[in-house]
């Protein structure tokens, strides 16, 4: 099994370190604009209901192991919303996952519920299965929504 490490992001301190001083970066953008092109739409049945949930994904390139990143969308959005980490997370020539875990939290089967979390565990396996990922490298990232999402996973994955 994977040895997930929960990395909870706040804004600042992102602008001074992996994303420069870019000052138009918005969190919570979400229309489908600004994705690189390598980050293609994919398809994950839901261990949980046989649902199938969507997410953009990356593998890397590099013959080594990876980190994977698992990049969660905010409150609002779903795995379509733009995220300001994924063309620096290539970039670097790392894994990236930006899981839809049900869209936004509107419905009772988004916010925190078992079937989210399945959704981003199913996530995690789909990209070590498809990647070069290191599974002792695994992180997942979020702000506002992603934020709350990455603290329940923190609680309740092994």
């Amino acid at each position: 099994m994977y040895k997930t490490q929960i990395i909870y992001f706040f804004i600042f301190l992102l602008s001074g370190s992996l994303l420069g001083q870019n000052k138009s970066i918005s969190w919570d953008d979400t229309l489908n604009t600004g994705w690189p092109a390598d980050c293609r739409i994919i398809e994950i049945r839901s261990s949980s209901d046989g649902s199938m949930q969507k997410a953009r994904f990356y593998a890397s390139a590099s013959k080594a192991d990876a980190p994977l990143i698992v990049s969660l969308h905010t409150w609002s959005g779903d795995y379509n919303q733009q995220d300001p980490l994924a063309e620096e997370i290539i970039r670097r020539g790392w894994n990236y996952i930006h899981p839809d875990f049900r869209g936004p939290n509107i419905r009772p089967e988004a916010g925190g519920s078992d079937l989210v979390i399945a959704d981003i565990e199913d996530a995690i396996n789909y990209s070590l299965r498809n990647s070069d990922a290191d599974p002792s490298d695994v992180h997942i990232v979020g702000v506002s929504g992603g934020g709350y999402a990455t603290l329940v996973a923190y609680m309740k994955i092994g």
